[in-house]
């Protein structure tokens, strides 16, 4: 009943329409890109005697960049780099930060103290510089290197959700009774507290997925990403700043629109979820 009110509530949610149409279009560049690409993203298309960069016509959509690389292909491989740290990213927040929270909000005490010490640690230093340093430290620029990085970062962000939710549900009637049928802890924890935890879960880790795909793009535009060789938004959008006073916006604009759309698109995503989920919430 609650999954269908939910749905109800979708429906008739324009917001919801919008952000997943634009989800829908970066997933299908992602899932479409070999077809659809003109060229290989990663090998030198110019021909003998052009100049890159190359201006957009029939044979280079969107032209190419400074290397030679074509964009079009470039921008339609980098939705599969750009949603892979997405995705990664808040699965790994999700993967340590919900257990952690959990048992923090379910435990209190120590181990609630503990935990909860540790994300104030985190979250005291701002979250661009903390991704900094950790994809710093983790080495050689790589697509996992933003997954790790960015899924750290929001790791803390997780475990005070999940605490919070846990700790409100704990007190509740229907736990009481769980715990009088004489269920032990840790079943009433994960077979009844936690799903129904899940909204604000799920909220949150739509609206991360945007969040993280923004701060990949970030260190990506700083030289923490894959290398040049590899087709990845945040990376475009470095090569093409240096033509952003000149004609040549064609390298530029492709991949700052598909970030932008791409993180609308998610965002949009979880404002209608936030709504749909949570009755109080009046827009």
């Amino acid at each position: 009943m609650k999954a269908a009110r939910a749905w109800r509530r979708l429906r008739r949610d324009p917001l919801f329409w919008i952000g997943g149409t634009l989800v829908l279009l970066v997933l299908l560049m992602a899932a479409l890109a070999g077809p659809l690409s003109s060229h290989a993203p990663d090998r030198r298309v110019t021909l003998e005697g052009e100049r890159a960069p190359v201006a957009p016509n029939e044979r280079y959509l969107l032209g190419t960049d400074e290397n030679g690389y074509d964009v079009w292909s470039r921008l339609l491989h980098g939705a599969r780099a750009s949603l892979l740290t997405g995705l990664c990213a808040v699965g790994l927040a999700l993967f340590v930060g919900v257990p952690l929270g959990a048992v923090a909000g379910w435990r209190g005490g120590l181990a609630d103290g503990l935990l909860m010490r540790a994300t104030d640690v985190m979250l005291a230093f701002p979250s661009v510089l903390l991704a900094i340093a950790i994809a710093a430290a983790a080495g050689r620029g790589s697509v996992w290197t933003l997954v790790l990085a960015v899924g750290v970062v929001q790791v803390p962000l997780f475990m005070r959700q999940v605490r919070a939710s846990v700790m409100a549900a704990r007190h509740e009637d229907w736990v009481t009774a769980c715990r009088a049928t004489g269920l032990s802890a840790t079943r009433t924890l994960m077979r009844h507290v936690l799903p129904n935890c899940l909204a604000p879960i799920l909220v949150l880790a739509t609206l991360g997925v945007g969040s993280a795909i923004l701060s990949a793009a970030g260190l990506s535009w700083l030289g923490l990403g894959p290398p040049a060789t590899e087709p990845e938004w945040g990376r475009m959008l470095e090569e093409g700043a240096k033509y952003m006073r000149e004609k040549e916006q064609w390298i530029l604009v492709p991949p700052g629109l598909a970030i932008a759309a791409t993180v609308l698109g998610f965002n949009l995503l979880g404002d209608a979820l936030r709504a749909a989920l949570d009755p109080r919430v009046t827009r």
